[in-house]
């Protein structure tokens, strides 16, 4: 293998990790009252039966029967206008319906009413992101916090936060304009990638998710429709085939329950975007067969996190600042029904008919990309590590990297990028000593690469590492040993 061959095919790969759909639920509130005359048997009777009604309420909202819960809200609110639990959950029913101005003012009004009521700043938090409104968002999540700390959501809105604050922080120095019906300065605003055509149609592995608690068959179509959507709206400038064979594949689909290997706790889902210098070298998307609020995900659920996410796989990065659009942060927080409209389809076209020197002029900025999702979990740590190893790379600080890529290996046992790149570090680090000739070191990356690199995707990468083992044990005088390695070669060279 010539020297550094691993390194800069590796190295170039950069983990980046996209933002995600957030999963936002409304909240159930106990009944209670803020103010009527109580010294009057009128004023009591008017509590009483404002509770009763908001309490009637809540359980229709539960059975998910929304128009009349929200008739109950507003009866309630009819005998006790300062009712402030009444106003939250009236607005929930408004924003379940995508009624978000009524709805913003119906929880500003609790807010005012009752200060304290740390539901009603997270159900205005949620209301304010779902329609954009970013900073006022976090404002009020911010308010909850300080309310209500260690509540039965805070961790979950922490996280929210960090995502938010992240997501101002990337598009506040953006250079880029979008189109006059896209949005492909706010996909890009990280840098560009896409598949090059040469790679079409893209090959698409979608894992078998029969094993995994709440996975529904139904599932696995709704993904391949979401795939045909995207392939019809690009006008065929991206197109796909599905396959059998994880190792050929392009992009790689899989199911998981659990919501801790997300970006965040608040995440649907997410993409992992690994380009190289030609373009989008993989793609892996992990969808939740959860909703991380605790409800059933619902079919509307499915296919927006799914068009969300290959939106991203596809080389949208970033987000759109536009509600109505696929590529908007977050999810509405009622059960609609969702398809890509023109400006999506407009800024997948555009993204694909620029012209390449014009994608090549604007590469990713791979610490904007971190900056999509919550530092504090499990996902973004490993990225952030893989991130810095790279880094150590670049500089021929391969110590550190190896290091970093340790670090990251323990959070995250499983992760196939993860090991691939360690398995490379561990293959360089093997050629260096070889190189200078201290043969017990070389043994030692051989011996602590193959295993990581062999289960990897990248089999020319693996039987490159081979062969330089194989040329270091005849060098000493090991040739019992080396005639294995021989055969292993031999035996993947036919496979190819």
């Amino acid at each position: 293998m010539k020297r550094r061959q691993t390194e800069l095919r590796e190295w170039r790969r950069l983990w980046t990790i996209l933002g995600v759909l957030l999963c936002l639920q409304p909240m159930r509130l106990a009944a209670q009252a803020e103010s009527l005359d109580l010294s009057t048997s009128a004023g009591r009777d008017k509590f009483n039966q404002a509770v009763k009604l908001h309490n009637e309420g809540v359980l229709l909202f539960e059975k998910q029967d929304y128009a009349v819960a929200q008739q109950k809200f507003k009866d309630a609110l009819a005998l006790n206008p300062d009712f402030a639990e009444a106003h939250c959950n009236y607005g929930n029913t408004l924003m379940n319906s995508g009624q978000y101005e009524e709805a913003l003012s119906e929880f500003k009004r609790a807010t005012e009413l009752k200060p304290s009521l740390s539901v009603a700043w997270e159900d205005l938090g949620t209301c304010f992101q779902t329609v954009g409104k970013t900073p006022d968002a976090v404002e009020a999540y911010k308010k909850y916090l300080s309310i209500d700390p260690a509540g039965q959501h805070a961790s979950k809105i922490r996280s929210t936060v960090a995502l938010l604050e992240n997501e101002i922080k990337r598009t506040s120095n953006s250079l880029v304009s979008n189109g006059p019906n896209d949005y492909l300065g706010d996909a890009t605003q990280n840098g560009m990638t896409r598949w090059s055509p040469d790679l079409m149609p893209l090959k698409v592995y979608i894992k078998n998710g029969a094993a995994v608690p709440n996975f529904r068959p139904e599932f696995v179509d709704i993904l391949k429709q979401a795939f045909a959507d995207w392939s019809q709206g690009s006008s065929g400038k991206v197109t796909f085939v599905f396959t059998d064979d994880e190792n050929s594949a392009n992009i790689v689909c899989s199911w998981t329950n659990n919501p801790k290997e997300m970006m965040s706790s608040a995440e649907g889902g997410h993409a992992m975007v690994i380009p190289d210098a030609q373009g989008i070298l993989k793609s892996i998307v992990i969808l939740l067969t959860v909703n991380p609020s605790g409800a059933v995900v619902t079919e509307k659920f499915a296919r927006r996190v799914d068009l969300h996410e290959i939106g991203h796989a596809l080389g949208l990065l970033g987000h759109s600042k536009n509600p109505d659009d696929i590529m908007f942060s977050s999810l509405p927080p009622g059960d609609l029904d969702c398809a890509l409209n023109e400006r999506d389809k407009n800024t997948i076209i555009a993204l694909y008919s620029c012209d390449p020197s014009k994608v090549a002029s604007r590469p990713l900025d791979v610490s904007r990309l971190m900056m999509s999702g919550d530092p504090t979990s499990t996902v973004m740590r490993t990225v952030k590590l893989n991130a810095e190893a790279s880094e150590a790379m670049k500089n021929k600080s391969f110590a550190i990297a190896v290091a970093k890529l340790e670090e990251a290996h323990k959070l995250d046992p499983s992760n196939q990028i993860i090991n691939s790149n360690l398995g490379s570090a561990y293959a360089n680090c093997a050629v260096i000593a070889f190189m200078l000739r201290n043969f017990p070191q070389a043994d030692k990356y051989f011996s602590q690469a193959l295993p990581l690199l062999e289960k990897g995707t990248n089999k020319a990468n693996y039987l490159a590492v081979l062969k330089n083992y194989c040329s270091m044990l005849r060098l000493t005088q090991r040739a019992s040993e080396a005639d294995k390695i021989s055969k292993r070669i031999k035996a993947l060279e036919s496979k190819n």
